[in-house]
């Protein structure tokens, strides 16, 4: 494939039709072109705010509206009616629900998974009382392309294992850029935790954007492929860290 057919397939996936659906906090917005990428659109003190690389680039700007964000403000207005359930037999009824569900259970083997609604598992920081050195904070590889694209474009982080002791205990998230950087450089809070996948993998939503941390934490003298995974740790020790072993001294 030429560049020049790349770009016009970059621009399809773009530019091209957009699905919205209406879930708990807001909106799901994803094209035809690429059901892969879905972003999420929510209204945030009257302006609609959206998790796509578009809206963070033009953030500053409070006049901007995204595409995907128009096309949720949209959906909104056009669906603001509550049709009539079809006049139906109760068995027709029936076996129309058992079709519909076994689609929904087809659908995210092939990869498709907008009709799917994340349901929260944890929100850290709840009611649970923390104790003295206990672990809150993930730490995670991640390679630029998808730093870039979704640690500081999407405000998430998502396909990581989490130990189920950890859901709720887990309040920050910090990222640990592979080669060549070598160091963590960024950390968020985070907001909630939600299943990805159907592999017990995790997303972590992000409260507010990730912050650059003013020193970044080098991987220095640790065991060659230490960073290869997660690791936990407390926030404490992060703020405090010169090497990415003093993490876990």
């Amino acid at each position: 494939m030429t560049e020049s057919q790349l770009d016009v397939r970059r621009e399809r996936a773009e530019n091209g039709a957009l699905v919205v659906f209406r879930v708990e906090d807001g909106f799901r917005v994803y094209s035809i072109h690429n059901p892969s990428r879905m972003d999420q659109v929510r209204q945030d003190n009257g302006r609609y705010a959206c998790t796509c690389p578009d809206f963070a680039a033009h953030e500053a700007d409070l006049s901007w509206l995204v595409k995907r964000a128009a096309e949720a403000h949209r959906s909104k207005l056009d669906n603001g009616n509550s049709p009539q359930e079809p006049s139906i037999s109760e068995s027709e009824k029936a076996d129309m629900e058992v079709f519909l569900k076994e689609i929904y259970q087809t659908l995210p083997l092939v990869g498709l998974s907008a009709f799917e609604i994340p349901k929260t598992v944890a929100m850290p920081g709840g009611q649970q009382q923390k104790t003295k050195n206990e672990n809150d904070t993930i730490v995670v590889p991640a390679q630029k392309e998808g730093f870039d694209r979704v640690f500081l474009g999407e405000n998430a982080w998502y396909a990581i294992r989490i130990s189920g002791g950890m859901l709720d205990k887990i309040k920050y998230v910090a990222a640990y850029q592979t080669a060549p950087i070598s160091a963590i450089t960024h950390i968020a809070s985070v907001s909630r935790i939600e299943p990805y996948g159907e592999e017990g993998k995790y997303k972590l939503i992000f409260s507010e954007p990730a912050k650059k941390l003013e020193h970044p934490i080098p991987f220095g003298d640790s065991p060659q492929g230490f960073m290869q995974g997660p690791k936990y740790t407390t926030i404490g020790k992060l703020n405090h860290a010169l090497r990415v072993a003093d993490l876990y001294n």
